[in-house]
């Protein structure tokens, strides 16, 4: 807390208080560590801020709890998607599954904020790989012409259960049982081990013919359609296997794994393959920088919920309701205007929502909580 002479201030008024600030103050500093503290608890029966008292000269390790969840997504992505085609997709979730309801719940019973920063990135780390994976399964079994759908409609479930978060949180106001009534649809994931298949065409990539037939007719099954015999299918798979094996070595890209050794080099290839390549690196970077602009002004505005309006629920709510329209309107707009199109289009838009919210700030004070929460 600031070490003034408040007394003093009282008497001053603000104006001349603002003015002879080093005054009041015997320390040069001006702060002074507070001894103890008094909690609102109106709005929350625990946090972690005040049970860990995170605030002062502690306040550091609260943003820290939410900058190591992306700090895990970083990691995720490098050490996931060499997982996920090393080992392939299915194994990937799979483990990934077990670890997410196992880190979930083991979160709970966090003794300090230092062990619930460790498990949180643990969970955000193997929760990016189920995720991912089964993204990869949705894209991969799918035609060409029907990824755009399939994308979108993948999203939409993430923003529904986005809608439902202020709900319950103001429901459950202690953050261990918040936290036990979150990590209750985790247990989902398990149903994966008996849904999930593999990707085909990691399947196919790697030779395995057998596997991959299986999935075929397992879909056709569900299409109630018919297959060419089963040798014109392997046929074509291995037709299909020597063009993606004959890409991967112009690529660089080995298609089979050996010893631990070479699965490591691998990775390290993998890591600086894009940039190393010329035909590619400039629209690498410019991808790059493009997914760091969206993530500032993404979880700027949604972790930033208590500064931006005074109703966090209703807040929190009306982001989640956003996605629902953004997620609908990349059907048609890939679909006619195309990729690269699309994104300038939306990045155009996000940037003149943002500078015009900028503006109504600067101009006046009180901004209405839907133009906070609609322009981003």
């Amino acid at each position: 807390m600031r070490d003034y002479n408040y007394t003093a201030a009282a008497e001053l008024g603000y104006s001349s208080t603002m003015v002879n600030l080093s005054a009041l103050s015997p320390n040069n500093d001006g702060l002074l560590a507070c001894t103890s503290r008094q909690f609102n608890l109106s709005q929350y029966d625990s946090t972690i801020v005040t049970e860990w008292d995170l605030v002062c000269e502690r306040r550091a390790l609260y943003a820290t709890t939410q900058a190591v969840s992306q700090i895990g997504t970083f990691l995720a992505s490098l050490v996931c998607g060499y997982l996920l085609d090393a080992i392939g997709r299915r194994k990937t979730v799979m483990i990934s599954s077990v670890l997410s309801v196992v880190v979930s719940f083991v979160t709970v019973a966090s003794p300090n904020v230092e062990t619930y920063i460790v498990f949180k990135f643990l969970f955000q780390v193997v929760d990016f790989g189920c995720y991912l994976g089964c993204m990869l399964v949705a894209m991969e079994l799918c035609s060409p012409s029907q990824r755009n759908y399939v994308c979108s409609l993948y999203l939409l479930p993430w923003a529904v259960g986005y809608m439902m978060v202020p709900g319950v949180s103001y429901l459950v106001q202690s953050w261990r049982w918040l936290q036990v009534v979150f990590s209750i649809p985790v247990f989902y994931y398990l149903v994966l081990i008996w849904l999930l298949p593999e990707s085909p065409r990691w399947l196919i990539i790697r030779g395995r013919y057998k596997e991959t037939l299986q999935i075929f007719h397992w879909a056709a099954k569900v299409e109630r359609t018919t297959l060419p015999p089963d040798h014109q299918l392997i046929t074509a798979l291995d037709n299909i296997r020597q063009k993606e094996v004959n890409v991967s070595e112009k690529e660089q890209f080995p298609v089979n794994a050996g010893s631990l050794k070479h699965r490591l080099v691998t990775l390290w290839e993998y890591l600086f393959l894009l940039l190393h390549n010329e035909a590619i690196r400039g629209r690498v970077l410019i991808v790059f920088y493009l997914w760091i602009a969206v993530s500032m002004i993404y979880y700027g505005v949604s972790l930033n919920a208590t500064n931006l309006s005074a109703d966090i629920y209703m807040h929190t709510f009306l982001n989640a309701l956003m996605e629902v329209p953004a997620y609908l309107f990349l059907l048609p707009a890939i679909t006619y205007l195309g990729r690269k199109k699309t994104l300038t289009l939306l990045f155009l838009m996000c940037s003149f929502s943002i500078s015009m919210l900028t503006l109504l700030m600067i101009l006046q004070q009180e901004v209405l909580m839907g133009v906070k929460t609609f322009c981003p």
